[in-house]
C-alpha cells in the first residue's frame, strides 16, 4: 500500500488536470511505503490512443537525497568563502566574530555557536565569541575551557 499526504493529493490533482487538458503531463510525486520509507517518483504520462495511457516512473529518491547535501554543502562553502572575504577586508575583530557565528548558526541552525582559539602558550581554549539562541553576541577575551 501505497499513502499520498494531502499536499501530494493536491499536487496528483494538478498533474491529472494537465494530463486532460494537453494529452501529456511530466512531474515529481513523493509516495509512503508501507514500510514508512518516503519514495519520490518522477513520472511522465501520455494519452497514446483515445483512452489508452502510457506511464513512466522513475525512482529519484536517492538523486533528491544526494542533491540535497550539495545543496547543504554549498551553503557551508559560501558561509566559509563570505567569513575568508571578511577577514581581508578593514572589519574589526568582534565584526568579524559576529559574522562568521551567525554564518555558522544559519548553517548548523544550532542554539548556541562558540568560536574558540587556541593559546599554545597556555595549551587551553579560550573563547572568544558566541551567540545563544536569542541572538545575542558576546566577546569574551579569557573565557577559558
Amino acid at each position: 500500500m501505497v499513502v499520498l499526504s494531502p499536499e501530494e493529493r493536491v499536487k496528483a490533482g494538478a498533474m491529472f488536470s494537465e494530463l486532460k487538458e494537453r494529452g501529456w503531463a511530466r512531474g515529481e510525486i513523493s509516495l509512503q511505503r508501507n514500510d514508512g520509507r518516503l519514495v519520490i517518483l518522477d513520472f511522465s504520462t501520455a494519452e497514446v490512443d483515445k483512452g489508452i495511457f502510457q506511464c513512466v516512473f522513475r525512482d529519484i529518491t536517492e538523486r533528491k537525497k544526494r542533491e540535497e547535501e550539495i545543496f547543504e554543502q554549498n551553503k557551508v562553502l559560501i558561509a566559509i568563502s563570505d567569513v575568508a572575504y571578511s577577514l581581508m577586508g578593514p572589519m574589526k575583530l568582534d565584526q568579524v566574530l559576529h559574522a562568521a557565528i551567525a554564518k555558522i548558526k544559519d548553517i548548523t541552525k544550532g542554539q548556541f555557536v562558540g568560536i574558540y582559539l587556541l593559546d599554545k602558550g597556555e595549551k587551553q581554549l579560550n573563547l572568544v565569541g558566541h551567540m545563544n539562541r536569542v541572538l545575542e553576541f558576546c566577546r569574551s577575551s579569557r573565557a577559558s575551557m
